[in-house]
C-alpha cells in the first residue's frame, strides 16, 4: 500500500484525478489500461476510464470509457482494451470515485496498441 495512489475523501460528492497527458486518438485506434483498486469505506464506488476531447481539447465525453469498482476491502485488478469508435482527437486517462473513505490505485498502465 505504501507506493500506491491514495485518495482520502471526506465528502460524499464525486471526485476525479486525471493523468494530465493528452493522447492523440482517431477512429480505429486501439488502447488499453490496467489498474488495481482497493476501497475502504461504506458505499464507495471507484471508476477508471477515459475522457474524450475534440481537436481544440474541449471535452466531448467525460465518461467515454468507464469501468466501475464497487466497495471492496481486497485488491481487484481491471484490464480493459478498447477501440476508438467516434470521431475524437484526444483522450486522457482518469480515476474517479464517490463516497467517504479511502481509495487506493496501484499498478496503473495505459497504452496504445
Amino acid at each position: 500500500d505504501s507506493r500506491c495512489l491514495l485518495i482520502k475523501s471526506n465528502s460524499d460528492k464525486s471526485w476525479s484525478y486525471s493523468y494530465k497527458k493528452y493522447f492523440r486518438a482517431k477512429k480505429g485506434d486501439k488502447f488499453s489500461f490496467n489498474v488495481s483498486v482497493k476501497l475502504q469505506g461504506d458505499k464507495l464506488s471507484a471508476y477508471a476510464g477515459v475522457i474524450a476531447f475534440d481537436e481544440s481539447k474541449d471535452a466531448v465525453s467525460w465518461t467515454y470509457i468507464s469501468e466501475e469498482f464497487d466497495t471492496t476491502e481486497e485488491w481487484v485488478t481491471m484490464e480493459r482494451a478498447f477501440i476508438i469508435s467516434d470521431e475524437i482527437s484526444f483522450i486522457m486517462f482518469k480515476v474517479s470515485g464517490n463516497g467517504v473513505g479511502e481509495y487506493r490505485f496501484d499498478d496503473i498502465s495505459f497504452s496504445k496498441k
